[in-house]
């Protein structure tokens, strides 16, 4: 099946081309809501501003200071399920 999406249009760099690729696999899951579409404001974004908002490397992107915390107790083991505390009475050994 041969999709056809509108004539040829040149581009004009591969940043360009980049962006559009980008625009294109992000269309439907934007069309379902999968992704978080706002500034750090709460302000929506259209997929253009969204993709123009993008940094060009993960190392362009702001740090979150609460992921960051999360991640900080995550390594210290803060989410690790406790392990019940064993009443003496219910030992082996012990006599109640």
């Amino acid at each position: 099946m041969l999709l056809l999406l509108g004539p040829p249009q040149p581009l004009t760099s591969g940043e360009e081309a980049a962006g559009l690729l980008l625009r294109m696999l992000l269309r439907g899951p934007a069309e379902k809501h999968y992704i978080w579409r706002h500034d750090h404001t709460g302000r929506a974004l259209s997929l253009d501003e969204f993709v123009e908002a993008l940094p060009a490397d993960v190392r362009g992107l702001k740090d979150d200071p609460y992921r960051s915390l999360a991640a900080l107790v995550r390594l210290q083991g803060g989410y690790d399920k406790a392990r019940p505390a064993v009443l003496a009475c219910f030992e082996m050994r012990s006599t109640c």
